[in-house]
């Protein structure tokens, strides 16, 4: 009895002298099933790296019944997404945040101290399990006044860097550490949002160039998650 590998090479043989034969448009639906079992048989035979089916004729096909038959094909179009995550940073390393004077200290190490009372901008903070920082950004920058903040790009950086707390700041040129009636709109709807995909806001700071105002502790946010 021939071993396994003298066995696929005489069907390899065998199903190209079939393949020569089945040159006319009658065949070609039976082509189409033959192609599935060819995917199943070269995963099957995976270590011998056939793909006896490669190079049928199929000039005398119209085009509709080509384009059909490559729809169940896979193609080089076909994407596979993978997803790689790495930190430069070891976590031993990373910086601890326990409360809002902690975020007041790393958020200045970052801010334009050159800026602070020229415009207002928006920085984010973001956070593991242990409220160990994983890194920041600048979402956004505005004018004298205010600045437009958009949650779906806070929360779509929250998600790529696997955070699964925030820590929100912005400045007021003006001084003044009170926040907004927009401020306190915006902290609840990215508290709202950050509950869907289980990311905590745990804090707000409103920072001005000599002092800061925290929503946490001032009670407009519960501060349990960083204690």
């Amino acid at each position: 009895m021939p071993d396994s590998f003298h066995l696929v090479h005489l069907i390899h043989c065998k199903c190209a002298a079939i393949i020569r034969t089945l040159s006319s448009r009658k065949y070609l639906s039976g082509f189409q099933m033959f192609s599935r079992h060819k995917e199943r048989f070269h995963i099957s035979y995976s270590n011998f790296h056939l793909d006896f089916l490669t190079g049928f004729p199929l000039s005398r096909a119209n085009e509709s019944k080509r384009t059909h038959m490559k729809e169940n094909i896979p193609t080089s179009n076909l994407a596979e997404i993978t997803v790689k995550y790495s930190s430069k940073v070891k976590s031993k390393d990373r910086r601890n945040v326990t409360c809002a004077r902690d975020a007041e200290a790393l958020f200045r190490e970052v801010w334009n101290t050159d800026t602070i009372e020229l415009r207002e901008e928006f920085y984010i903070l973001f956070l593991n399990r242990a409220n160990r920082l994983l890194g920041w950004m600048k979402v956004a920058e505005g004018g004298i006044t205010g600045t437009v903040c958009d949650p779906r790009i806070i929360f779509a950086i929250a998600l790529k860097s696997v955070a699964s707390s925030i820590i929100l700041a912005h400045n007021h040129p003006s001084g003044n550490t009170e926040p907004s009636q927009s401020d306190i709109a915006l902290t609840n709807k990215l508290i709202e949002g950050g509950k869907l995909l289980e990311i905590t806001v745990l804090d707000h700071l409103i920072i001005t160039k000599e002092s800061q105002y925290s929503f946490a502790e001032n009670g407009l946010i519960k501060l349990t998650n960083l204690e």
